[in-house]
């Protein structure tokens, strides 16, 4: 079991081996906002030229879900902060 102390507020790295084990991670990824828009971003990767996309709306779309999923990952990160 691993331990981490950080400003007064204790972490149990244990618990989240142990939801891993139980497949809570992946379950948990198939509900994430996070993934869908990687997978949407992927696949605009892929098909986007195929398609007739210029590079500079690839870019610029490409950009515009890296922004979306770290604004999720800040959010989400803040409401498990506050508790």
């Amino acid at each position: 079991m691993f331990l981490l102390v950080a400003n007064a507020d204790l972490w149990t790295w244990h618990a989240q081996v142990r939801d891993f084990r139980k497949g809570f991670a992946m379950k948990g990824i198939f509900k994430s906002r996070k993934f869908y828009a990687l997978l949407a971003g992927l696949l605009f990767v892929i098909i986007g030229e195929r398609a007739g996309v210029s590079l500079d709306q690839l870019v610029s779309a490409v950009s515009v879900i890296i922004a979306y999923i770290l604004g999720v990952a800040l959010e989400d990160g803040l409401r498990a902060r506050a508790g």
